[in-house]
């Protein structure tokens, strides 16, 4: 009935991380003994650029459900306020889908088309990179030769790839 009657699976948006909010007591863990590092959170290492909680931010945007801010806002600082309402601000009810699935461990291009069509180009490596989009190979993504991303306002697509 998941996606017929109702939606049911809320995707939790959290952008905070050192470069997003002021909170000295986010790391902290009380589940762990005293000595355990604490630079590390329950969910794994924290956030400390831009980058990974844009990341996470896209991908919840890009997913099609709804949307649960699961994050401090009073905490947030300018970034991760600015985070929060563009993912707000461009998220739909129709999910993304894979351009180039089975092609490496995860996906990076994803497509969700219909009323308000987006693209995310994912760069999982941490290091900078740049994606070939060929127009012979992804007709479809004609539409964003000239749109600018909605983190960097960078060219998604140049007339040229």
């Amino acid at each position: 009935m998941n996606n017929r009657l109702f939606t049911s699976d809320p995707d939790f948006l959290i952008v905070r991380g050192d470069a997003t909010a002021f909170d000295p007591e986010y790391h902290h863990n009380p589940y762990h003994e005293p000595e355990s590092d604490p630079t590390k959170s329950r969910s794994g290492a924290p956030w400390s650029t831009l980058g990974e909680p844009r990341l996470w931010a896209t991908l919840v945007g890009m997913s099609g459900g709804i949307v649960t801010l699961s994050d401090h806002v009073g905490k947030l600082n300018a970034a991760g306020m600015d985070m929060v309402a563009r993912t707000m601000q461009n998220c739909t009810t129709e999910a993304a889908r894979p351009l180039d699935l089975m092609e490496s461990i995860y996906p990076h291009i994803w497509l969700r088309e219909g009323e308000r069509p987006a693209l995310a180009v994912l760069n999982l490596s941490g290091e900078p990179q740049e994606f070939e989009l060929p127009a012979a190979r992804f007709p479809e993504l004609a539409q964003f030769i000239g749109c600018k991303d909605i983190w960097g306002h960078k060219d998604i697509i140049k007339k040229d790839g």
